[in-house]
Order: C-alpha cells, then structure tokens, then sequence
C-alpha cells in the first residue's frame, strides 16, 4: 500500500496492524515514537483487563466481583483513551513538524510554535502517567485475578512500563526546543518521576506474580 495513503488523516486506530507497521517504518513524520508508546500503553490496560474478563463472573472470585467490574471499566476507558492520544500525538507532531525548518529566530516568533511545542510535550506526558494509573490496577488486581491469567497481567505491567520509559524519552527529544531552562527542568522532572514510578510499579507486579510460579 502506498505510504501517501497511510498517513493520510484516516485515524490510526483505524489501521490495521500490518498498515500501521508499515507506516511506523515508512520515511514519514509520523506515525512515530509518541503513537508507539500511546498504542503499547493501550495494549497493556487492554491485556490487564482481559485477565478481568477470565475472572468476572466466576463463583470463586465472587468476593471480589464488584471492586474487579469497576477495575475493568477503569481500564476500558484508559484504553480508549491512549487510543485517542495516539492521535493526538499524531497531531501535534504534524503541526509541530513544519515549524521544525524554520529558522530558530522565525520559529520562535511565529504564533503557532509554543503551543505545537506544548502540545508535543503535553501528550506523552499523559501516556506516562495513564501508565502509572494502568499499573496503579494491575497492583489491586494482582491477588484477586484467576491464577492462570496472573502470567498475562504480568505482561501487561511491563507493557505499561515499556511505554512510560518511552514516553519519558518523547518529552526529552522536545525540551530542546524550550527556551525557558524553568520550563525544561520541570518537564524533565516530571518525565523522570513517571517513568521511576512505572517501572518500580511495574517490578512489584512481576515480584507479585513469580513469588507463585516455579523458579
């Protein structure tokens, strides 16, 4: 297929797999690394809540019945909602992007540049922390799950983590386009701590889940 029709403005949820991949790798803009991370952190609230799917319903799981239904519904709406980043990360990178070969005197000076750039930080910044917020249920989750889907949340974890860290790294590939050293220290702070906090989350997950498996 094309690479003009893959990244035309047919929204990327739309894609199959094999397009999406194929204009992930294709020399455009964008997909890019921001919709990647925003797709493996939907991939990770959709894997936890599917080992909620295996669980809903049984009589042995029954106690916690209700507290997993409002866990599931939590996690179907952080997927849809990545789902959506992903193209709002599309978004700002493609208003972002022109805006790029400027000069730096005339970027700064033109009116669209400072919100393009917030945006473009913006979002990843909210991949990761949905991310923390996706591991935050994983931990609830943990002990109360059917045993055979504990391996699948464990995955999930990880997925989340993976897509925090890589969203930390979106943030930094765009402070140095911030002019105000404030600003920056701030976004690099903040990125740090999100991808600090899913990664330890996503290590008490996988600690939770092995302590049950055979070494």
């Amino acid at each position: 297929m094309p690479t003009q029709t893959l990244t035309s403005n047919r929204p990327l949820q739309d894609f199959t797999v094999a397009e999406f991949i194929a204009a992930l790798a294709a020399k455009t803009p964008t997909p890019g690394g921001g919709s990647v991370a925003a797709l493996v952190a939907a991939l990770a609230a959709a894997q936890a809540n599917m080992t909620l799917q295996y669980t809903l319903g049984k009589p042995k799981f029954a106690a916690h019945e209700s507290e997993l239904q409002a866990l599931a519904n939590q996690l179907a709406h952080a997927a849809a909602m990545l789902t959506d980043l992903m193209e709002q990360d599309r978004a700002a990178y493609q208003a972002l992007s022109p805006l790029l070969k400027l000069p730096a005197e005339a970027r700064l000076h033109d009116p669209t540049f400072a919100p393009a750039l917030l945006a473009a930080l913006r979002v990843p910044q909210l991949v990761g922390q949905t991310c923390i917020a996706v591991l935050r249920r994983c931990i609830s989750m943990a002990e109360k799950i059917n045993p055979l889907l504990k391996t699948d949340l464990a995955v999930a974890a990880q997925l989340a983590a993976a897509a925090a860290q890589a969203s930390r790294m979106n943030v930094l590939a765009n402070l140095p386009l911030l002019t105000d050293t404030k600003e920056v220290s701030q976004f690099a702070a903040e990125a740090a701590a999100f991808a600090a906090v899913a990664a330890q989350l996503s290590q008490q997950v996988t600690a939770t889940v092995i302590k049950d498996l055979p070494s």
